[in-house]
């Protein structure tokens, strides 16, 4: 099969080469030959026709001042970092002229060259960038300390080492790796995937119109780091059903997992959500959240508990709704709930949300009977959000439905419904001095999920064990 001609525009090629025993039995290549790029930078410094010699106010050291600042080009293929607005923005007294733009800040060339290379390199090497979403990407690197000692510096020749593979270069440069995939990986997951013994930068980059924004910087030691993402597990997380099919694993959700619980769209195969600059908007607060040690964000928070509430919404993908929701609030507003059955808990939400997954269980039971308890809805579904709005009122409503079930039940399968009885009565006295209080009849918080979830675990848990015994 002939191969398809391709268009290669010489603009964009970029040739390398080096100079066989040039020094001496040495080879050289112009990527590490320290004199010629020295001499490289002497000659544009003495033939710019720039601003001038001044302090550049970013390293506070004598430079060369410019105006015009390369593009870091790579993943942001038109994008500037810096750069100033058209020349009528600058009319006025206090900057007439666009040359006047340097009153507002001095950069020196070295100085906006080591910005440049630096972003430019972190975009374009795997290991040290993450997408987020639109335009917006997530970069990090290793220093040994907060001041930078090892001093990267990628403007000096030797940053060329990154790219090539030189037997007698000594000098040892920080290179972005697996732990830096790791590190970036991390901040999306919110898991702990990377060794004690690191220190590292962050910074969040966002293109638009044609400038690049830097969002975000921050510049943690690794024991902060660390303890903000044990933090995080510890009040992010969920028992999760393994492949063996019990629950002894906790799972924290993906940050793709949580937007998708809070926001997302039920499709066929997934929670969806098209918006991808919205995505990309809470895919930051996110890693800031993580970063930084603060909670995850009270919007979400709220949104989740509000999807709890509209089980009909998620006909296909109920499920990890269900689980993202129950990691995240587990330990909101003070309290803390676990996956296992609390007999004494006396929270009329979480009451309500015990009884509801009885009456589940009722008619789930009885359609297993038939083999159809997959495809059928249960009234405690159906009913779902009125239930969680009116307690008191379907609470009734429910205990008729479900009638025909219970005698059905009780006459094939009398053991599981002295077993669903029992939790019942037990619920029915927990509730019974509530009955003459006015919140009594007041919609559901979000403390409902975790008595449905608990009672479930706890009826199919049991049985489990019996049917083992």
């Amino acid at each position: 099969m002939e191969k398809k001609k391709q268009k290669i525009a010489l603009k964009d090629i970029k040739l390398s080469f080096k100079i066989l025993e040039f020094d001496g039995l040495r080879d050289v290549s112009v990527s590490n030959f320290n004199e010629m790029h020295h001499d490289f930078i002497n000659y544009i410094n003495n033939n710019s026709t720039e601003i001038g010699i001044g302090i550049c106010n970013i390293s506070g050291k004598e430079d060369r001042i410019i105006k015009n600042h390369r593009k870091p080009k790579g993943v942001f293929s038109n994008g500037k970092l810096i750069s100033q607005n058209n020349k009528i923005a600058y009319l006025g007294d206090r900057f007439p002229n666009e040359n006047a733009s340097s009153d507002i800040i001095k950069i020196g060339y070295e100085t906006s060259e080591k910005i440049h290379l630096m972003i430019k390199y972190l975009l374009e090497n795997n290991n040290s960038h993450t997408w987020l979403g639109t335009s917006q990407y997530l970069i990090n690197w290793f220093s040994d300390d907060l001041s930078n000692d090892s001093q990267l510096d990628i403007v000096k020749p030797e940053f060329d080492d990154l790219f090539e593979d030189d037997e007698e270069e000594k000098q040892v440069f920080i290179k972005p790796n697996e732990e830096n995939k790791k590190i970036g990986s991390s901040f999306v997951r919110g898991q702990k995937l990377f060794s004690n013994n690191a220190t590292y930068n962050i910074a969040i980059l966002n293109e638009n119109k044609g400038r690049i924004a830097l969002k975000y910087f921050r510049q943690l030691q690794v024991s902060q780091l660390l303890k903000n993402l044990e933090s995080w597990q510890e009040n992010y997380s969920w028992e999760a059903k393994t492949k063996a099919g019990n629950y002894e694993l906790k799972k924290t959700p993906t940050f793709n997992e949580i937007i998708n619980a809070a926001y997302g769209v039920d499709r066929e195969r997934y929670l969806e959500l098209d918006n991808d600059s919205f995505r990309s908007d809470q895919y930051q607060q996110l890693v800031t959240a993580l970063i930084d040690g603060k909670p995850l964000p009270n919007t979400i928070v709220k949104k989740l508990e509000d999807n709890i509430r509209q089980r009909q919404k998620y006909s296909k993908h109920w499920y990890q709704v269900q689980q993202v929701s129950l990691a995240v609030l587990q330990k909101q507003y003070g309290r803390e709930f676990t996956p296992m059955l609390d007999h004494q808990e006396t929270d009329r939400s979480y009451l309500f949300g015990r009884l509801l997954a009885i009456y589940e269980l009722f008619e789930a039971q009885r359609y297993a009977l038939d083999g159809s308890s997959q495809e059928r809805v249960t009234n405690a579904e159906r009913y779902w959000n009125a239930y969680t709005g009116q307690p008191a009122k379907m609470m009734t409503h429910l205990e008729n439905k479900i009638k025909p079930y219970e005698e059905v039940l009780k006459l094939n399968k009398p053991g599981i419904w002295h077993k669903l009885e029992k939790e019942r009565k037990e619920i029915i006295q927990l509730m019974t001095p509530m009955y003459a209080h006015k919140n009594f009849t007041q919609s559901l918080d979000y403390k409902f999920i975790f008595g449905y979830y608990a009672e479930k675990q706890f009826y199919y848990t049991k049985q489990a064990k019996e049917n083992e015994e």
